[in-house]
């Protein structure tokens, strides 16, 4: 049981559901993005490369996907009381090579998914509006 005031995410009985994405959520998405993306990348690359990523500018690539989606390509959320923590995009594989038909093109989690409770904090994106 989390602690009095704690949030059931930061738990490790954590319930985590996942479903489909939808255009209402390309705001949420495109916050666990960026901010996933600060906290992996945290000294890796330039901070400046880092400051420079906009959740307003990944929130419109999000939206184009939604509109005009790849084919055969599905995004899904896991998202803990309302609250988007992670999502993926799945498509088919970009090569023949692969012995798989299918493929995981994008996919980010904050801390609560990847284990590092830390980075989970900095990392929440507001309840979907889907």
């Amino acid at each position: 049981m989390p602690a009095p005031g704690a949030s059931r995410c930061d738990s490790i009985t954590t319930v985590v559901e996942i479903r489909d994405a939808q255009p209402g959520d390309a705001h949420s998405i495109a916050t666990v993005h960026v901010q996933s993306w600060q906290v992996a990348y945290h000294g890796l690359l330039p901070e400046s490369v880092l400051a420079s990523l906009s959740v307003p500018d990944r929130e419109r690539t999000w939206l184009k996907i939604f509109l005009d989606p790849p084919p055969r390509t599905v995004v899904l959320l896991a998202t803990c009381e309302a609250a988007v923590v992670g999502f993926v995009a799945v498509g088919p594989a970009k090569t023949l090579r692969l012995h798989h038909r299918r493929e995981s093109c994008t996919q980010f989690t904050c801390g609560l998914i990847s284990g590092d409770a830390d980075s989970g904090r900095n990392c929440t994106a507001p309840p979907s509006t889907a």
